[in-house]
Formats: C-alpha cells, sequence, structure tokens
C-alpha cells in the first residue's frame, strides 16, 4: 500500500526556497575563497556540492508548479528564484557581503595613496 504524501505549503515552499539561495550562493563564495588559497580540485568539490544544492531548487520547483499550478509566474518564480530584497537594497547576500568587504579594504588605504592599473605578465 502507498501511503499518501501532505504536500508542503507555501510558507515552506518559500522557506526552503530562500534557504537554499542562500547555501548556493555561500558555497559559490566558500569556492572563490578555496581557488585563491588550495589545489583546484578543492574548489572544484566545492562547486559540486553548490550545483546539487541548485539541482535539489530546481526539483522542488518543478514539484511547486505541479502542486500549485494556480500561482501566478511571479509566485511561482519567487519561491525558489527570489529577487533580492528592499531592505537589502536590490542585492543578493553574497553582492552585499562582497560590497561591505570591499568597503573595509578600502579603509585600509592610506589617504591620498594613488592607485594604478598595471598588468602583470606571470
Amino acid at each position: 500500500m502507498v501511503r499518501k504524501r501532505n504536500r508542503m505549503t507555501l510558507e515552506e515552499h518559500s522557506e526552503i526556497g530562500k534557504d537554499l539561495k542562500i547555501m548556493s550562493d555561500l558555497l559559490g563564495e566558500i569556492a572563490h575563497k578555496l581557488y585563491e588559497s588550495y589545489p583546484v580540485r578543492i574548489g572544484d568539490q566545492t562547486l559540486k556540492v553548490q550545483n546539487y544544492v541548485d539541482l535539489l531548487r530546481s526539483a522542488l520547483d518543478s514539484q511547486l508548479g505541479k502542486e500549485y499550478p494556480e500561482l501566478s509566474n511571479k509566485e511561482f518564480f519567487a519561491m525558489y528564484y527570489p529577487e533580492p530584497s528592499e531592505e537589502s537594497g536590490g542585492l543578493s547576500p553574497m553582492e552585499a557581503r562582497f560590497i561591505k568587504t570591499l568597503e573595509e579594504k578600502l579603509k585600509e588605504i592610506p589617504p591620498g595613496h594613488k592607485f594604478s592599473l598595471e598588468l602583470r605578465e606571470k
């Protein structure tokens, strides 16, 4: 006998979708950092984990469409692929952290420092 499962609520889909988006963004940041410090295979492994998180987002997105066909396109896409919020200034969490880090680094530059853009050959 097959047991009937209860579908997730829209609120559950929304919360899980936001969490998976954050996880995916963070894994991308971690991979970037690992590529700077360790052998390429370690960064590659991190990107594989990110890919699995994105595959899960896609699978749940498809399931949402089957369970809630009455959703508008905007409501549907907002569940697993949300737009950055107004309170974040329209930035994703990853973009907001990047800007914060950049601002911190800029504070470390002495006043009057002149910048030079040079291409270095390796």
